[in-house]
């Protein structure tokens, strides 16, 4: 089904939704989502990734089982796959069929739980930094290590993909999702790329998907917002929390480094310059050196 097109609701964005086959895992999103104010105004969307065997295909039904709950939203609109997309295509796909009609939105996909304010602080930043395209990217997630006033956020050059939102007119600008560019860049830009060589991961990421170990799309946007030296707005304190690292994640890491207790703190403190400042910067570089640390202890 599919209403309430080309309009959003009360000014909220609407929610977007990636799943495929973990039923139990999109239960806990959409009831965290529930403890939002803002959800029962909301129009919900789902893209369902298909799958190619028996045992996936009960999965599979059991996620359609969940969607058709009676979830309190505005409206809830359900596109199903044919095929197998696989995760890339799946998310790209269903961004830029998103963006065909609202000109802002909510993403998600179903392995993270979010906190109450989640809602609140993604629909209010896409309304202040809305004619500020500088800012490309809002996060409701943000890093474990990192310390700072609950209620504010921050502006960071790196982006994360679990729980975030932009708009249509970022987006379309990027239509490369295949090209590593980052390696033909000078030495010193592609330390900055990599957390000034902390992070190697994603320059790995971009060769890895040129040569198709890896297939991924959140590197490429990551990537375009790098070389167009844009800034993605952050929480100080997460309010988001991956709980995909299973069996069933397509691209997780084998350790938690990046679990974090949620926020429940509403934001109202929003950086009013639209820059990177060297304090959040350098706690990013922290996080990096923490995470390296504990992977050569096996912590």
């Amino acid at each position: 089904m599919d209403s309430n097109l080309n309009k959003e609701t009360n000014n909220l964005s609407p929610i977007v939704i990636f799943c495929c086959k973990r039923p139990n895992k999109l239960n806990n999103l959409l009831v965290s989502l529930e403890s939002n104010l803002e959800f029962k105004n909301s129009d919900l969307y789902f893209y369902v990734d298909n799958v190619d065997n028996e045992i996936d295909k009960t999965l599979h039904d059991q996620v359609l089982v969940v969607i058709n709950k009676n979830w309190d939203v505005m409206s809830k609109n359900i596109y199903i796959r044919d095929e197998k997309f696989g995760l890339k295509k799946n998310i790209i796909s269903g961004i830029n069929q998103t963006f065909e009609r609202f000109e802002k939105a909510i993403f998600l996909e179903d392995d993270l739980v979010v906190g109450k304010q989640f809602l609140n602080f993604m629909n209010s930043s896409l309304e202040m930094y809305k004619n500020q395209k500088k800012v490309m990217h809002i996060s409701g997630y943000n890093f474990p290590t990192f310390f700072g006033d609950r209620k504010s956020a921050y502006f960071s050059i790196y982006m994360n993909c679990w729980g975030w939102a932009t708009w249509r007119d970022r987006w379309k600008l990027n239509n490369n999702f295949s090209k590593n560019i980052i390696s033909d860049l000078s030495d010193n830009d592609r330390r900055k790329f990599n957390v000034f060589g902390l992070e190697k991961d994603y320059e790995s990421q971009l060769i890895r998907n040129s040569v198709g170990i890896l297939e991924s799309w959140a590197i490429y946007w990551t990537q375009f917002i790098f070389l167009n030296e844009g800034v993605c707005l952050q929480p100080i304190k997460s309010l988001v929390d991956n709980q995909g690292n299973d069996s069933q994640a397509q691209n997780s890491s084998i350790m938690n480094f990046y679990r974090t207790k949620i926020n429940q703190n509403k934001i109202d403190k929003f950086p009013k310059k639209i820059k990177v400042k060297k304090f959040y910067l350098l706690q990013i570089v922290i996080f990096f050196i923490y995470k390296k640390i504990r992977k050569k202890l096996k912590l």
